[in-house]
């Protein structure tokens, strides 16, 4: 953390005398320092490592700072200390780099940034490179999934006033839905998402969904295709159903866990299994 350590320096070169445990929090937050490793706070307070879990100790129980994870320190701002911590998009950026792993916001938490859904997701849905335990930071429950694709797949990075994160792109996230039905609500929610992605994100591209697809299994692409042609405003999708056609022969089941029974889409190659119904 770059930011924190230049700050760290300032401090001290300015010719100030270490922190005192009491001051920390409010320090951090008049100075825009989201995170702190154990080893910044011992620099900070002026005390060996191993001392720094007890010191924080009375800021954790009166909800003045929280630990997201082992060696990592995040103010709390006011608003926030009757939750136990901040929202997730205020640290989620300074977590993954303590990890050291890329990830990006996925499913229908990217789809909330972007001002999409008719419902609030119950958790804060993650993609990561690599393997992260579920958490429960404050009121607030963080669900790690590890895909593939998450270093590879196109996302941007926002700015809100809670924080800084990295967002997938609104044709991965259209991708990511259409791939696991269950970390969007069931495909009835999963269509609408879809739907709503496509015609209210700024920034949708049929040509920038097909670049992401290779990422993502047959499934999703035609998956998301069928979906747009089907309940959306979109122009036919003829570039994309070329695709599909040309990446595999066989047919893929619209809804996977029930029987092959349906009507076969031939441009989308897919056996419609279920019925769909989006809240549109």
């Amino acid at each position: 953390m770059e930011h924190t350590q230049r700050q760290i320096e300032y401090y001290f070169l300015s010719g100030n005398k270490p922190l005192q445990a009491r001051n920390l929090a409010d320090w951090m937050l008049a100075n825009g320092m989201v995170a702190a490793t154990t080893h910044d706070v011992s620099e900070l307070l002026g005390i060996p490592e191993n001392q720094v879990r007890q010191r924080m100790a009375t800021l954790r129980k009166h909800g003045e700072i929280v630990s997201p994870a082992r060696g990592l320190w995040v103010p709390i701002p006011p608003e926030y200390r009757s939750f136990g911590a901040p929202e997730p998009l205020y640290y989620i950026d300074a977590l993954m780099e303590h990890y050291c792993v890329d990830y990006c916001i996925g499913w229908l938490s990217a789809a909330e940034i972007y001002g999409v859904g008719h419902q609030a997701p119950q958790v804060f849905q993650t993609a990561t490179a690599r393997t992260i335990r579920d958490k429960k930071i404050g009121q607030s429950r963080l669900q790690f999934r590890s895909r593939d694709y998450t270093s590879l797949a196109a996302r941007q990075k926002i700015t809100r006033s809670a924080g800084r994160a990295w967002v997938s792109s609104p044709e991965t996230t259209i991708l990511m839905l259409a791939e696991d039905y269950d970390m969007g609500g069931g495909i009835d929610n999963v269509a609408t998402v879809v739907v709503e992605l496509a015609e209210e994100a700024e920034s949708f591209s049929e040509e920038r969904l097909i670049e992401q697809a290779p990422l993502f299994s047959h499934a999703a692409s035609r998956r998301a295709g069928w979906f747009l042609e089907t309940f959306s405003s979109c122009d036919p999708l003829d570039a994309l159903a070329s695709y599909c056609n040309q990446s595999s022969p066989s047919f893929t089941d619209l809804y996977p866990w029930t029987n092959r029974e349906g009507v076969r889409d031939e441009r989308w190659k897919l056996v419609i299994n279920r019925e769909v119904e989006p809240d549109l």
